[in-house]
């Protein structure tokens, strides 16, 4: 099953080699971004084809049918070709697909036009702290909730005694009693009907009904819908026809009833489905008072466990940990809402259709039914964890999915208290093993709910921060402002309080894909001390090294251990050609072995050589296997991989 379709969007990258004055640059590849969309949240309505006058830029976001994917799946434009091609990138299955076709081919059709509708659920760039006020988990805020519960029963109880009548009383008293609170409550809520078109507001028309009669109620969302008295003592939902006439026909309606009864003090409703009354016990009117009684209920039970734990969604991106944040203001008396501790877009919330969604940002806002996974319909105060027939979005189809579980995590923290915690112990790092991302990073940003950010000493332009998908990422200055994921380095998705130090697998893209950057490592500076003691201890049992197979510079010979003494006890080992007294087999400031003069190699200069490894991570030896050797080119000017290279 698909749920989700992964677009790859090409981002132009200032990535380079710089190795020595006569060396050209080496531009890398292209980076991309690593993000994905939600097509189950795409109006299921059939988009057109690109229409020839439509030119397709790079960046056009359209949708490509792919047989990979088994259907429709976002994809972005990234070349332009001549005779009205196109080329397109998408993801499927964390790999990068490429495909050229016609510009007006029926493979390929429009984007919907709105962007913020099939944007991803980790590109908005919101932050954690900037998209809701965290709330406190100490006690006061515990208190503060049940205290707001407590003023909220005083009212539901004083509005329902203030207007109760004698027990003796005529009708039209009774009658009176109840438009006033009709007037008050100025609404009722309908939840539960199987009929979900005449569920939601009805609202009180003063206007309508006899003097002295019941009130009657107009549906918000319907202007031929009421809510009225027939004449049969019973309360129906009709027709403007039937309310005006009182006539006992509808699709909804109570028993016959005491006179001054409410809707929503009537015990049960009967609902015509496919041509039967059936009684719905589900089926119920509700006093505005009454439901933010009952959600007020609910925030006072997750203030004391306020996080969830969705599983069994076959989106991983779903799956996890679920923080409860207080809305702005502190709005008494209104649905909880959850929000993804490692991705801040992704929220866990309920919709206005009277389910709970787990969907982005914009929804939650909203409280508009769309996302990825909801739950069956669900009276008012019911928690998540206690909401039943959850659904998972299947292309184009909805299906039902046992295996998904919603829970409170019991004794599980905050993603704002993991990373509070963290924060205290985060410290300056260094980056080893890549091109570009190499050197130490500072702390620039610290804060009690938020990932610490980095900043590179030796690039202006270069940040360590985490992203809105959850990833540690190396990038520029603009996209670590907006949370972005994109750069040039990036971890796996973490769990929060993860600090860069702890993540032991980086990736880099590479021939259309993230692959592993096995040397790529982000330490604590003691730790790269103590990989490069380790280093010399290795190396002290074979102190001479050998170096053959190099075409061009006259590198090849015996090297020799040199004594700590002479080069210092901290940093890698040092080597000296038995031969030619002045060359050094070293590593340099750029984090890569070199073959250099003895200037160079007291002040770890590269690019001052001829002869060079690809990017290290502290503690790795020059004869560790694999480990690739480039070599300049007088001749040519460029710089070589030579595969002949042997050290050993």
């Amino acid at each position: 099953k698909i749920i989700v379709a992964l677009a790859g969007i090409t981002i132009p990258s200032p990535r380079h080699r710089r190795f020595c004055g006569a060396m050209t640059a080496c531009v890398v590849e292209p980076q991309r971004v690593d993000g994905f969309r939600d097509s189950h949240m795409l109006n299921a309505e059939k988009r057109p084809s690109v229409s020839s006058g439509e030119v397709l830029q790079p960046g056009s976001n359209v949708e490509v049918l792919s047989r990979t994917a088994g259907g429709w799946v976002f994809a972005t434009v990234t070349e332009a070709e001549q005779e009205g091609k196109v080329t397109v990138e998408f993801a499927h299955k964390g790999n990068i697909h490429r495909k050229s076709l016609g510009s007006n081919a029926p493979e390929l059709r429009s984007c919907i036009e709105d962007p913020d509708e099939v944007s991803s659920v980790i590109s908005t760039g919101l932050r954690r702290s900037m998209a809701v006020v965290p709330v406190n988990r100490g006690a006061n805020w515990q208190q503060a909730a049940s205290q707001a519960l407590q003023k909220l029963e005083v009212e539901l109880q004083d509005l329902e005694a203030r207007h109760r009548p004698p027990l003796k009383s005529t009708a039209a008293t009774k009658w009176a009693a109840a438009r006033r609170v009709a007037d008050e409550v100025q609404a009722l809520e309908l939840w539960g009907s199987p009929i979900e078109s005449v569920n939601g507001v009805y609202c009180y028309v003063q206007a309508e009904g006899e003097p002295q009669g019941p009130p009657v109620f107009q549906s918000r969302d319907s202007s031929d819908r009421w809510l009225f008295v027939a004449k049969s003592g019973s309360w129906w939902v009709g027709a403007s026809e039937n309310m005006r006439k009182k006539v006992a026909k509808g699709c909804l309606c109570s028993q016959p009833l005491a006179a001054g009864t409410l809707p929503h003090e009537a015990p049960a409703w009967e609902v015509a489905v496919t041509g039967e009354w059936t009684c719905h016990e589900a089926a119920r009117f509700w006093l505005p008072l009454s439901i933010a009684v009952a959600w007020q209920q609910t925030i006072v039970t997750v203030a004391g466990a306020p996080v969830m734990r969705v599983t069994g969604v076959v989106d991983a991106f779903v799956d996890g940990l679920y923080d409860f944040v207080a809305n702005e203001g502190n709005v008494v008396g209104q649905p909880p809402a959850f929000q993804h501790q490692q991705r801040p877009n992704l929220w866990l919330f309920f919709a206005t259709d009277q389910r709970w969604w787990i969907g982005t940002e914009k929804a939650k806002q909203h409280r508009d039914a769309v996302g990825i996974v909801h739950s069956a319909a669900v009276q008012p105060g019911t928690h998540p964890a206690s909401a039943t027939g959850w659904h998972v979005r299947n292309t184009t189809v909805w299906e039902e999915c046992p295996p998904l579980k919603v829970q409170t995590a019991g004794g599980e923290l905050r993603a704002q208290d993991k990373w509070a915690q963290a924060s205290r112990e985060a410290r300056e790092v260094q980056a080893w093993g890549t091109d570009l991302c190499h050197g130490k990073c500072v702390i620039s940003t610290k804060s009690e709910s938020e990932p610490p950010t980095y900043h590179f000493v030796d690039h202006d332009d270069l940040w360590l921060y985490v992203a809105m998908d959850g990833c540690w990422w190396v990038s520029s200055t603009a996209c670590k402002e907006e949370g972005k994921a994109r750069g040039f380095l990036k971890s796996s998705v973490v769990d929060p309080g993860t600090l860069p130090q702890h993540v032991h697998r980086w990736y880099e893209f590479n021939k259309g894909s993230w692959q592993p950057r096995e040397m790529a490592r982000v330490l604590l500076p003691e730790s790269a001390d103590q990989e490069w003691a380790d280093a010399q201890d290795a190396a002290k049992l074979r102190p001479v090294i050998e170096i053959s197979g190099v075409q061009g510079p006259r590198f090849d010979g015996m090297y020799d251990l040199l004594d700590t003494d002479e080069v210092g006890a901290q940093g890698a080992p040092v080597y000296q050609n038995q031969i030619n007294r002045q060359t050094y087999l070293f590593v340099a400031e750029d984090g890569r072995w070199w073959v250099g003069e003895e200037s160079a190699m007291k002040q770890r200069r590269g690019g001052e050589g001829r002869m060079c490894s690809d990017n290290i991570r502290p503690g790795t030896l020059p004869l560790s296997k694999g480990l690739a050797w480039h070599v300049y080119n007088r001749t040519s000017k460029e710089w070589e991989l030579q595969d002949t290279v042997t050290i050993c």
